[in-house]
C-alpha cells in the first residue's frame, strides 16, 4: 500500500540529510512511512507507505469478531438438543475430548504433572499423546473453568484469533479493512471451523496459523532475528495443539510461502535472499528446539505403538469433504448433508470475488502462491476417496486450502470494493465485470440454495457499482461481510450436543452405581461394558471420574496391548458379538484374560452373553451383585490380585506367545506368570532362578503378601513378605519408561504376562517401588531448555551490542559538537 511522491535524482540525496539530521528517530519513521526504489532510467522512486495497523481500525476490527464469534459458536454449537446425543460425533466429544482435558488439567490444578494415566488401559502413557494440550496457551482456560465451559471459552479465543490473525495478514499484503475482514470470516466462521471448534487439538493448530503468516511475511520484506524468535514460538505453539500433522502441513505450508517469496523478492532485484532462507531455517530450527519438550517424549511413544498413524491425526471428523474430484464443486456451493458442516464451504459470496483478486497489481505473487496452494491442498485431500481410515486421513489437508481460499477472499474482495473518480478506468470496472459474471455462473449452475446469497450479495453491491464512493463502499462492504457471515452461519449446522448445554446431565443417571463400583472394587480394576454410541456410560469414564477402569478407548495401543485387545475386544464389544468364535479345543476362552487384568468388578447396561455361561466356558466367574439404574454389578470371583508374587515363570517369545500361554488349560495362573526372554533382567532371573518345566504344577502352601502402600499415576510402592524366590507381578502396563526399585537399589523391570510389569524378588520382605520416568521427557525438557537459554543469550547479546552502539554514537556526537564550538 503505497503510492508515488517525486521522482528525481536530488530527491533521495535530500531525505537522506534530512534523516541523517533527526537522527535514529527519524531513520525509524523513514523505514516506517517512506521507501525508496531505484528506476531504469536511474532514478529515485519515493514512496509513502499507507498506514497498514493504525490503532483505532484494529481495535473496531477486533471488537467485530468478539462479537461474531460467540454468536457463531452459538448458532452451531450451543443447540441444547438431544437430536444427535447417539451420534458417533457426540461420542467423542463426551467419550475422548471431555475426558482427557479433565484428567490432565485436574491433575495440573492439584500441582502434578500427567505423565501416566493408570485408569485407562491399565494404565497409557499421557504427557506422550499430545492431544491432551496441557502446554498450549489456549487451553489454560481449563484451568479455571470446568471443562464444559472451558470449551465455550477455547472456542471463542480460538476463533478470535483466526479471524483476526487472517484479517492482520491481509492488511499486511495490502488489503482494505472491510475486505480483511471477509478473508478473516472465511477463514474464522467456515467449515472447517465449525470442525474445529469441539476439537481444540484441532482449533489450536488453526488459531496461530494466520499469525504465522504476517510474521513469515514481514521477514521477507525485512529480515530481523526478532522474527526467527516470534516465528519459532509461533510454530511451536502449533505443535503444542496437539495433532502433528496437522501442525506439519499448515508449518511446512507457511515456510514454503516465505521462501518462495524470498524467490520472488530476489528477481525484482533484492539480494538478501540468503539471510531470509538461513533466517526461516533458524525459525524451523528453533521451532523443533522449543517444541522439544511435547515432540520428543511423542515421537519415542510412537515407536512403541501397533498403529502409529492412529496418534498423528484425530481419526474421525464433525464433518464432511468431498472423496471424489466430481464432489468438488457441490462441496464448495453446498453447506453441508444436513448433519454436519461441509469442511471446505467458506460461503458462495466469497466464490464470487475470488476471481477479482486476479485484477490485482499488488500482491501478485501471494495471489498466484495461494491459488496454486488451494488447489494443491485440496487436490491432495480429494484425490483419495477410498473411504478407509487411511483416507480419512487426507482430509487434514482441506486446512491449508482453506486458509489459502480465505486469503484468496480477501485480496479479491479488497479489488471489488475499489474506490475511483473515474467509472472509465478498467482498473474500476474490471473486478466488477467479473464478480457478476462469476456470480450468473453460480447462479445457472449451482444448486437453488445458494441463488438467494448470490442475489443479495449483487443487490447490495450494485449502489456501489455505479457510485464508486468511498462512503457508498463502506455502507455496502459492511452489508456484504454481513450477509457473508449470515451464510456461513447457517452452513454450519450440525445435530450434535455439547456438554456447554448438557450441564452434566449425561453422567447423572450412571453416577450412583459408579460409585458403588469404586466403593466394592477396594482399590481393584473395573470394567465397564458400555453399550454402542453410549454417552451414560463413556469407555474413557475412569479419566473423567478417576476410576481404575481397565477398559478405554480413542488412544492408541502399543504393541502389547493390541496383541492382547485384539480378540478380547470382540468379548466386550457389543457392536462386535458376531465376530465371538468358540476358542479352540483344549483352550479357555479370550475372556479369561480378564482374569490376569485383576477386574474384579464388572459394570454394565445389560450382561454380555458370555457372561451368563459357567467359568468353564467363559473363562471367568461371575457373582451378580445388585441394579442401580440402568446400570448392573458383577464380581469377578476368579480375578487374580493386581499385584501379587508367583514362585513359578516361563519364558515366551513375544506378546502373541504370552497370551496363548496364559490362554491354556494347564497353565497354573495363581502361581505362575509368562516372562518375555528379551533384556538384562530375563538372563539375571533364567541364572538364578531357573524357569518352571512344567506347567501343571502348583504350590498349595505358597503364602506370599503383597500391601499397595502407595498407588500414585508415576508411582506404585508395594510392601511384600514372600517365603522364597519368586516373580513379584504387577498388572499394570509395561512401557519404556517404567523403572522399579527394590528396597532402595535398581533393579531389573521384567515384561511379564504379556503386557504387564514384573520384578525379581528373593525370600524375605521388600520394599518395592515402581516409578515412571521416561528418559524422552528429560531429554525433550533439557532441549527446550537449551532453546531458551540460546534465545535468551542471543538477545542479551544484541542488547548489548544496540546499547555499546547507541553510547558510542552519542559520544561522537558529544565530541563533534565540542570541537565544533571549539
Amino acid at each position: 500500500m503505497s503510492r508515488p511522491l517525486m521522482e528525481s535524482n536530488s530527491t533521495g540525496m535530500v531525505l537522506f540529510f534530512i534523516v541523517r539530521a533527526t537522527g535514529h528517530h527519524g531513520t525509524d519513521w523513514f523505514s516506517r512511512t517512506l521507501s525508496l526504489r531505484h528506476t531504469p532510467t536511474g532514478k529515485v522512486l519515493v514512496e509513502i507507505r499507507a498506514q497498514r495497523f493504525a490503532l483505532l481500525p484494529l481495535l473496531l476490527l477486533g471488537t467485530v469478531f468478539s462479537v461474531l464469534s460467540p454468536l457463531f459458536w452459538t448458532h452451531v454449537e450451543s443447540r441444547g438438543s438431544d437430536s444427535g446425543v447417539g451420534g458417533h460425533e457426540n461420542v467423542e466429544l463426551f467419550g475422548r475430548v471431555v475426558p482427557t482435558l479433565q484428567y490432565g488439567f485436574d491433575r495440573a490444578k492439584a500441582g502434578e504433572w500427567p505423565l501416566w494415566a493408570s485408569d485407562l488401559y491399565c494404565g497409557v502413557p499421557f504427557f506422550a499423546n499430545p492431544t491432551h494440550g496441557m502446554l498450549q496457551p489456549l487451553n489454560l482456560v481449563f484451568l479455571f473453568v470446568p471443562v464444559s465451559i472451558g470449551l465455550a471459552l477455547h472456542a471463542f479465543l480460538g476463533l478470535l484469533l483466526m479471524g483476526m490473525g487472517t484479517a492482520l495478514f491481509l492488511r499486511a499484503l495490502g488489503a482494505g479493512y472491510l475486505a480483511a475482514l471477509m478473508g478473516g470470516m472465511a477463514f474464522a466462521f467456515g467449515g472447517a471451523s465449525a470442525v474445529s471448534m469441539s476439537r481444540p487439538e484441532l482449533l489450536g493448530v488453526l488459531a496461530w496459523t494466520p499469525l504465522l503468516y504476517w510474521v513469515i511475511y514481514e521477514h521477507t520484506e525485512a529480515p530481523r532475528p526478532f522474527h526467527i524468535v516470534v516465528g519459532a514460538l509461533l510454530l511451536a505453539l502449533m505443535v503444542f495443539a496437539g495433532t502433528p500433522l496437522l501442525a506439519l502441513c499448515l508449518g511446512a505450508s507457511a515456510l514454503a510461502y516465505g521462501m518462495a517469496r524470498s524467490l520472488w523478492l530476489r528477481k525484482e532485484g533484492e539480494r538478501t535472499l540468503r539471510r531470509r532462507l538461513a533466517y526461516l531455517l533458524a525459525m524451523a530450527g528453533l521451532a523443533a528446539g522449543f517444541s522439544a519438550v511435547q515432540w520428543v517424549p511423542h515421537v519415542a511413544w510412537l515407536l512403541t505403538l501397533a498403529n502409529p498413524q492412529e496418534a498423528l491425526w484425530p481419526g474421525t471428523w464433525a464433518g464432511v469433504a468431498p472423496a471424489l474430484a466430481s464432489e468438488l464443486p457441490a462441496a464448495l456451493l453446498l453447506p453441508g448433508n444436513g448433519m454436519f458442516p461441509d469442511m471446505l464451504y467458506i460461503g458462495v459470496i466469497s466464490l464470487t470475488v475470488i476471481p477479482a483478486a486476479l485484477l490485482r497489481q499488488q500482491a501478485r505473487f501471494e495471489v498466484a502462491f495461494f491459488a496454486v496452494a488451494a488447489i494443491l491442498w485440496i487436490g491432495g485431500a480429494i484425490g483419495r476417496g477410498d473411504g478407509t481410515s487411511a483416507s480419512e486421513a487426507w482430509k487434514i489437508l482441506v486446512f491449508p486450502g482453506v486458509f489459502s481460499l480465505a486469503v484468496l477472499v480477501g485480496l479479491g474482495a479488497d479489488r471489488v470494493l475499489l474506490t475511483g473518480r473515474d467509472p472509465r478506468s478498467p482498473l474500476i470496472w474490471g473486478s466488477s465485470v467479473l464478480m457478476l459474471l462469476a456470480a450468473a455462473a453460480t447462479l445457472l449452475l449451482g444448486p437453488p440454495e445458494a441463488r438467494g446469497w448470490i442475489l443479495g450479495a449483487v443487490a447490495v453491491l450494485l449502489p456501489f457499482f455505479l457510485l464508486r464512493v468511498k462512503y457508498v463502499g463502506l455502507v455496502c462492504g459492511g452489508l456484504l461481510a454481513l450477509l457473508l457471515f449470515a451464510d456461513l452461519r447457517d452452513a454450519s449446522n450440525n445435530v450434535y450436543q455439547h456438554p456447554y448445554t448438557d450441564k452434566g446431565s449425561w453422567l447423572q443417571d450412571s453416577l450412583p452405581a459408579l460409585r458403588e463400583a469404586e466403593a466394592l472394587a477396594l482399590g481393584e480394576r473395573i470394567l465397564t461394558l458400555p453399550p454402542a454410541r453410549a454417552m451414560t456410560l463413556p469407555p474413557n469414564i475412569g479419566l473423567l471420574m478417576g476410576i481404575p477402569n481397565a477398559y478405554g478407548a480413542y488412544w492408541p495401543l502399543s504393541t502389547g496391548q493390541a496383541a492382547w485387545w485384539e480378540s478380547l475386544d470382540a468379548y466386550l464389544n457389543p457392536a462386535r458379538r458376531n465376530e465371538i468364535a468358540a476358542p479352540p479345543e483344549g483352550t479357555l476362552p479370550h475372556s479369561a484374560l480378564l482374569n490376569y487384568m485383576g477386574v474384579r468388578l464388572f459394570l454394565g447396561e445389560r450382561p454380555l452373553p458370555w457372561m451368563d455361561s459357567p467359568a468353564e466356558q467363559s473363562g471367568v466367574s461371575l457373582q451378580f451383585l445388585r441394579t442401580l439404574g440402568r446400570l448392573s454389578l458383577w464380581r469377578n470371583n476368579s480375578a487374580y490380585p493386581r499385584v501379587r508374587v508367583v514362585p513359578q515363570w516361563h519364558p515366551v517369545a513375544d506378546e502373541r506367545a504370552a497370551r496363548d500361554l496364559l490362554l491354556s488349560p494347564s497353565f497354573p495362573g495363581a502361581f505362575a506368570c509368562a516372562v518375555e526372554a528379551s533384556g538384562s533382567g530375563w538372563r539375571q532371573l533364567n541364572e538364578t532362578l531357573p524357569p518352571t518345566v512344567e506347567t501343571d504344577v502348583a504350590d498349595p502352601d505358597w503364602d506370599a503378601t503383597c500391601v499397595l502402600r502407595s498407588d500414585e499415576p508415576e508411582s506404585v510402592v508395594v510392601d511384600v513378605d514372600t517365603p522364597g524366590d519368586g516373580v513379584l507381578v504387577l498388572a499394570d502396563t509395561y512401557t519404556p519408561g517404567w523403572r522399579v526399585y527394590v528396597d532402595g537399589e535398581r533393579a531389573d523391570l521384567l515384561k511379564v504376562n504379556g503386557m504387564f510389569r514384573g520384578v525379581q524378588l528373593g525370600a524375605g520382605t521388600h520394599e518395592v517401588q515402581f516409578v515412571y520416568a521416561p528418559i524422552s521427557v528429560s531429554l525433550g525438557l533439557l532441549l527446550t531448555g537449551l532453546a531458551v537459554v540460546l534465545t535468551l543469550a542471543t538477545g542479551v547479546r544484541s542488547l548489548i551490542q544496540t546499547v555499546g552502539k547507541s553510547l558510542r554514537a552519542s559520544r561522537t556526537e558529544r565530541d563533534t559538537e565540542g570541537e565544533g564550538l571549539e
